[in-house]
C-alpha cells in the first residue's frame, strides 16, 4: 500500500496500481508527500525527491494533450484552404482557366515538355463549387485535427506528398484524362487520422478520440467507394493520398515524442528529396522514361468503358502481323498526310505517330507508295519541303527497298513541324512509318521515337499464318496448299509460292483452276518465272475464256496492257459471245456488241461498211491463241480504227458521226433508237477534261474542235431525255 499526504489534507492510502495511475494522470504533484515502505522506509519523502514518482509520470503527454485541447487558430490548415479558395476563384474569371490548364496533372504535357510542376500545382486546383466545396471541408476538418496532433510541419509533410504521390500514380496509372483537385491530399490526411487513432490510441484524450481512428474509418471507406462507382473520379490519386498519408502517420511522431532526435525533420527531408527528385528526374529525361504502350491497348484506353468488351477481338484471334507500340496517353487521331495515327493530346502539341501497313492486289512497288505519301502531304500544304534522307535496312529488308523522307512544313505562331516517312514494301504488302514533332521540340523528343521505331516489329500476314497452319495440318489437301502458295506469293516469298502453285498444276494439268493463281504469280513475279512461255503453254494447253482473261490481267500487272488487249480481241473474233470475254472488253472499254450473224463487228464489217470477206474472218477465227497472233490481229483492228476516226473526220451529217462513235465505243453494227443516250456521258466527261478510255487521241481532237460537241450534243440530248421503252 502506498501512502499519500499532499498539502493539510489528510493522508491517503492507494493500491500500487490505483498510485500509479494518478501519478501517470498527473494527480500527484511534486510536493506530495509518499511513504511506500520498499521505497521511502517509515518516514514520508516528498514526491519529486522519489525516481519512482518521476519515472511514471507522463509530462510530455500532459503537456501535449494541453496543447491539443487548447490551442490556438489553426494556420496552417486556414492558409492551405484559404489559397485553394483564392486559386479556384482566379480560375473562374475570364482568363483565369489557362492557368488551370497550365497546372493540372497530364502526363503528356509533363514529360514531354518537362513540366512536372504539375504534380504538385494540379493539387490546388479544383473544377466546381462542389469539388473544392467537399474537398475544402475535409481539409478543415482533417487539417485542423491532424495539425494539433502531429504540428504544422508534419501537416505540410502529410498534404503535399500525399498529393505528389497520388498525382505521378495517376499520370502513370491513368495517362488519358488530366486530374486536379487537392483530394489526394485530403485522402492522405483522413487516412492519417485513421492511422494516428489506432497507434496513438493511449495518447489521445476522450474527446480527441472521437476525431481520430475508427471513428473516421466509415468516411474513409464510404469515401473511396463512391470514388470507385463514378468514373469521372481520378480513384489512383485517391489511393496514392491515402497510401502515403497512412504510411506517414506511422513514422511521424508529435513532436514531444520522437522516437529520435529530429526523426520528423529527417523524414520531411527526405520526403522533400524524393520529391524534387522525383520532378526532376521525370523533366530531364522524360523522353527515355515516357511509358509506351501497344497500340491495341492505346485503342481500348481511349474508349468509354462501357464499350472497351465490345471491341476485344476473342483468345483465339490474338495472332499479331506486326506490333508496334505508341506513347501512354495518345490518342487516335489523324496525321498532316491524313494517316489514322496516334496523337499527343493537348491543343498545343503537334505530334503525332502512324504505322501504316497497306495491302493491295498486286505487288506494291515501294517508290510509288512513297509517292502516294508525298502527294498526300503536298495537299496538306502546298508550303512542305520534302527532303529523301539516307535509308538503311529496316524491318528485315535491304536498305535499297527503304524509303527514308523528311518532310519540313509551316506550323502554328510561325514554327516549323517536320514529318519523318520511312517505309518498305514486301510483296502486295507495305509498311511505313510516320513521326511528327514541331521542329523546336524534335532534338528533345527524339530518345522518345527512338523507341517507338525498335518497338515496331513486322511479321508475316495473319493469312499467312493461317494457311501454314492448315497446310501443317492437312498435307494433302490441295485447297490448304493452294492457299499457302498464294500466301506466299503475296508475301514476297514468290520462288517459294510459285514453285509450290507448280507443283499442284503437274500433279492435275487438266485442271484450269490450278493454272489461274500460277498464271496470276508470274504476272507479279516476271522475273522469277519465264512469264511468256508460261502464258503461251496455258493458251496452248487449254485456252479457254477464264485463262485467256487471267492471262490478260497477268499482262496489264506486268504493265503490258497493249498485250493484253490484243489478246482479249483475239480471243473474241474465236469465240464471239462468251460472256467471260465480253465482260472483259466492256471493263477495257473495247468494243463488245455482235452483228446479226453473232459476230464481232470489228471482224465482220470493214471501216467503209462492207462486209470482210468470209474467208478472211474463218482465217482469223482459226488462227492459234498466241500472243504473237494476237499482236497481229490488234494491228489489222487498230489500223480500221484509225479508218473509223478518220471516216469521222470527214463527215459532215451527225447521224453518220454518231454511227461512228456508237461503233467505236460498243462496236454496234447497226444504229437502234435511243442507242444514242449511251455517249451523253462521255461526251459530258469529255467536256469536262476526262477522257473516255475508248477515245484515241485523234478522235478527242477531232470531238474537241469548235461546234462539234454542240452539234453531237443537241442532236443526243433529246433522245436522252426520252424515256426508256418498257420491255415486252
Amino acid at each position: 500500500m502506498v501512502e499519500v499526504r499532499i498539502g493539510d489534507e489528510g493522508v491517503e492510502v492507494f493500491s500500487y496500481e490505483e498510485f500509479e495511475a494518478r501519478v501517470a494522470a498527473g494527480r500527484i504533484p511534486d510536493d506530495a508527500m509518499i511513504r511506500f515502505e520498499p521505497v521511502t522506509g517509515e518516514g514520508f519523502v516528498r514526491a519529486g525527491d522519489l525516481d519512482l514518482v518521476t519515472s511514471l509520470r507522463q509530462d510530455a503527454a500532459h503537456a501535449w494533450q494541453a496543447r491539443f485541447t487548447s490551442s490556438g487558430p489553426p494556420i496552417l490548415t486556414a492558409l492551405l484552404v484559404g489559397v485553394q479558395i483564392r486559386i479556384w476563384l482566379y480560375t473562374m474569371v475570364p482568363g483565369g482557366d489557362d492557368m488551370a490548364y497550365r497546372g493540372l496533372n497530364w502526363l503528356p504535357p509533363a514529360m514531354e515538355n518537362g513540366e512536372t510542376w504539375r504534380l504538385i500545382t494540379s493539387g490546388l486546383l479544383h473544377t466546381d463549387f462542389l469539388h473544392i466545396l467537399l474537398n475544402m471541408v475535409w481539409l478543415a476538418y482533417t487539417g485542423w485535427n491532424i495539425e494539433r496532433a502531429l504540428g504544422r510541419m508534419n501537416l505540410a509533410a502529410i498534404f503535399f506528398f500525399s498529393v505528389m504521390t497520388g498525382a505521378v500514380l495517376s499520370m502513370f496509372m491513368t495517362p488519358n484524362v488530366p486530374s486536379l483537385g487537392a483530394s489526394g491530399g485530403v485522402y492522405g490526411l483522413v487516412s492519417a487520422s485513421v492511422v494516428f487513432g489506432l497507434v496513438r490510441q493511449e495518447l489521445l484524450p476522450e474527446r480527441g478520440r472521437r476525431l481520430f481512428g475508427i471513428a473516421l474509418l466509415p468516411y474513409l471507406v464510404l469515401m473511396f467507394w463512391g470514388g470507385l462507382m463514378n468514373d469521372t473520379t481520378d480513384n489512383w490519386a485517391h489511393f496514392g493520398g491515402l497510401m502515403c498519408g497512412a504510411f506517414l502517420a506511422f513514422v511521424l511522431d508529435p513532436p514531444p515524442f520522437q522516437r529520435r532526435p529530429h526523426q520528423n525533420l529527417y523524414i520531411q527531408i527526405a520526403g522533400t528529396v524524393l520529391t524534387v527528385a522525383t520532378m526532376a528526374v521525370l523533366g530531364l529525361f522524360g523522353p527515355w522514361l515516357y511509358p509506351l504502350i501497344d497500340k491495341d491497348t492505346a485503342i481500348l484506353a481511349s474508349l468509354p468503358k462501357g464499350s472497351r468488351q465490345r471491341v476485344l477481338p476473342p483468345e483465339d484471334m490474338l495472332l499479331e502481323e506486326f506490333t508496334w507500340t505508341v506513347p501512354a496517353g495518345w490518342k487516335p487521331s489523324s496525321n498532316t498526310s491524313g494517316d489514322q495515327s496516334f496523337r499527343s493530346p493537348p491543343s498545343d502539341h503537334r505530334r503525332s505517330w502512324a504505322v501504316v501497313q497497306v495491302d493491295r492486289a498486286t505487288p506494291i512497288d515501294i517508290d510509288a507508295l512513297t509517292e502516294e505519301w508525298r502527294e498526300n502531304v503536298r495537299r496538306a500544304s502546298s508550303e512542305a519541303v520534302l527532303e529523301d534522307l539516307p535509308a538503311e535496312p529496316w524491318q528485315g529488308m535491304p536498305a535499297d527497298r527503304v524509303r527514308h523522307v523528311r518532310a519540313t512544313l509551316p506550323g502554328r505562331d510561325g514554327g516549323e513541324v517536320v514529318i519523318d516517312y520511312l517505309g518498305t514494301s514486301r510483296g502486295m504488302y507495305g509498311l511505313y512509318r510516320v513521326s511528327e514533332v514541331e521542329a523546336d521540340w524534335e532534338s528533345w523528343l527524339s530518345p522518345m521515337y527512338r523507341r517507338l521505331d525498335a518497338g515496331l516489329h513486322w511479321t508475316e500476314p495473319l493469312a499467312l499464318q493461317a494457311a501454314r497452319r492448315n497446310a501443317d495440318a492437312t498435307q494433302r489437301s490441295v485447297k490448304s496448299r493452294a492457299t499457302l502458295a498464294w500466301e506466299l506469293a503475296r508475301w514476297g516469298e514468290a520462288a517459294e509460292g510459285i514453285a509450290l502453285q507448280e507443283a499442284l498444276v503437274a500433279e492435275k494439268p487438266e485442271d484450269p483452276d490450278r493454272w489461274l493463281p500460277w498464271i496470276d504469280m508470274a504476272g507479279w513475279y516476271p522475273d522469277v518465272v519465264d512469264s511468256d512461255a508460261l502464258y503461251a503453254r496455258a493458251l496452248h494447253e487449254l485456252g479457254t475464256p477464264e485463262i485467256v482473261t487471267t492471262v490478260a490481267s497477268a499482262l496489264r500487272v506486268e504493265g503490258r496492257a497493249d498485250d493484253a488487249d490484243a489478246l482479249l480481241q483475239l480471243a473474241w473474233a474465236r469465240e464471239p459471245g462468251d460472256r467471260k470475254l465480253r465482260r472483259a472488253l466492256r471493263k477495257e472499254g473495247m468494243p463488245w456488241m455482235l452483228d446479226d450473224q453473232g459476230l464481232p463487228t470489228e471482224l465482220s464489217v470493214l471501216p467503209d461498211g462492207s462486209a470482210r470477206d468470209i474467208d478472211e474472218v474463218a482465217r482469223v477465227q482459226g488462227v492459234p491463241l498466241t500472243l504473237e497472233e494476237a499482236r497481229a490481229w490488234r494491228k489489222t483492228v487498230l489500223a480500221e480504227r484509225d479508218a473509223l476516226v478518220a471516216r469521222f473526220s470527214g463527215e459532215t451529217d451527225v447521224e453518220a458521226r454518231i454511227a461512228v462513235l456508237l461503233r467505236l465505243r460498243d462496236g454496234n453494227p447497226v444504229v437502234e433508237p435511243g442507242d444514242e443516250r449511251v455517249l451523253r456521258k462521255d461526251l459530258a466527261a469529255l467536256e469536262g477534261g476526262r477522257t473516255p478510255g475508248w477515245m484515241p487521241p485523234a478522235l478527242q481532237a477531232a470531238l474537241l474542235e469548235e461546234g462539234v460537241l454542240d452539234a453531237l450534243s443537241a442532236r443526243i440530248d433529246p433522245v436522252a431525255d426520252e424515256p426508256e421503252p418498257e420491255e415486252p
